[in-house]
């Protein structure tokens, strides 16, 4: 049975990417070829392997920023008289910001 390939267009509509962050992905070794006959091709398995990159750019500077902001005001609340259930919500959001790093 053959096995199942796939264009790069078809795989940036499965990763949701730009073709030509698939075609870089491809040249960076993170999305796999394999030679079938005689044509380098991404397979099922190949794509089933790959773990996308986390998004750059844009974006990374824009959650940076609001890392630091949310830090910010961290700090800010805690020098402040909170209830011990305000406390808790406060070290629950401390905990979920120093996961983005």
């Amino acid at each position: 049975m053959a096995q199942k390939t796939y264009t790069q267009k078809e795989v940036s509509v499965i990763f949701h990417k730009n073709e030509r962050t698939i075609r870089r992905w491809v040249a960076e070794g993170i999305i796999p070829r394999t030679r079938i006959k005689g044509e380098l091709k991404i397979t099922k398995a190949g794509l089933d392997q790959v773990k996308p990159p986390p998004t750059g750019g844009r974006d990374n500077v824009e959650i940076g920023k609001l890392r630091a902001m949310l830090q910010e005001l961290i700090q800010i609340l805690r020098s402040t008289d909170l209830t011990k259930e305000e406390q808790e919500k406060l070290r629950q959001a401390e905990k979920m910001v120093d996961k983005w790093q």
